[in-house]
């Protein structure tokens, strides 16, 4: 019987409607703004706000699952008869992953004969969005939540993650990089492009001088490492800078023939990143276990 719920946080990203013609059930992460907390559930914030005050030197913060939250949400479902299969966001940026399970472990004793998987996805944003695109698909199909869960295992460094980003002011105040690399960077105009790599860490995999030959870069990189038959769609996320994501997206709609969606980056994920950042998620070959220039990334920092 497919009788289980799929559910994730919200550091995942795809559209709107897709969540909400799919029920999705979201683990709120707070995220506050010069002290004051939004859930992104109950209080909310739009990313345009967000970035808006961003800009304008507000300082943003970042917070584990609430575990509350979690909690209160699981044993509905699991009162209900109902299996979990959760997607969590990457352990390689967050000790959310851990500490979510510790409470899984809890409501294990109360629901002995329930299932819970909780999958480090290794994945974040748009990544994590379409690995749950998928396994709603395989649910669907009428897969099982063991088939998915294997899948998802078996499958999660094929997700691939690529960001660009504008203002290095951002990442120096939640200190992934230090005050002397911003300066310079930002002297020189230097544009990172961020990645995930096998160990779900945020790594820097090109440096570039300007925004267009950054977002050249990018296009470049996913060409080389996506898969084209093995995506339903690309998603490119942003920081409230939707003309630079239809910029890039126009040229991979072009080169890969792929139908691209459009949507904010979370603000869980902005709050570090800043504005005008854009990234492109996709399904390409699988991650390979090297690590460089490995810029630390915790979403309780």
């Amino acid at each position: 019987m497919n009788n289980f719920v799929i559910t994730t946080d919200y550091t995942c990203d795809i559209d709107n409607q897709f969540i909400e013609d799919n029920n999705i059930v979201r683990v709120v992460m707070p995220v506050s703004i010069d002290g004051v907390e939004y859930d992104l559930e109950n209080s909310r914030i739009t990313p345009k706000e967000l970035y808006d005050k961003m800009r304008q030197g507000s300082i943003c913060k970042t917070s584990q699952v609430n575990q509350f939250d979690a909690i209160t949400k699981f044993d509905r479902i699991l009162s209900e008869g109902k299996d979990i299969l959760h997607l969590c966001f990457s352990s390689g940026v967050s000790s959310t992953f851990e500490n979510f399970t510790a409470t899984v472990n809890e409501l294990k004793k109360k629901y002995p004969d329930n299932k819970i998987y909780v999958i480090d996805t290794l994945c974040g944003s748009g990544a994590l969005g379409i690995m749950l695109y998928d396994c709603i698909k395989m649910q669907n199909q009428g897969k099982t939540i063991d088939e998915i869960a294997e899948y998802c295992e078996s499958n999660k460094l094929c997700y691939s993650h690529y960001y660009v980003v504008q203002d290095l002011v951002h990442l120096k105040k939640g200190g992934r990089i230090n005050a002397i690399e911003a300066t310079i960077g930002t002297i020189l105009g230097i544009k990172p492009v961020l990645s995930l790599d096998y160990y779900g860490k945020i790594n820097v995999v090109n440096k570039v001088r300007g925004s267009k030959k950054a977002f050249k870069a990018m296009i470049d990189m996913v060409m080389k490492n996506i898969i084209i038959p093995n995506n339903d769609f690309i998603i490119m996320a942003h920081s409230d800078c939707l003309q630079d994501a239809m910029e890039i997206g126009n040229v991979l709609k072009e080169r890969t023939g792929l139908e691209i969606k459009y949507c904010d980056l979370t603000c869980l994920i902005g709050a570090h990143v800043g504005p005008n950042t854009v990234a492109v998620f996709f399904k390409g070959h699988e991650r390979q276990g090297n690590q460089s220039m490995i810029l630390p990334f915790n979403a309780n920092n």
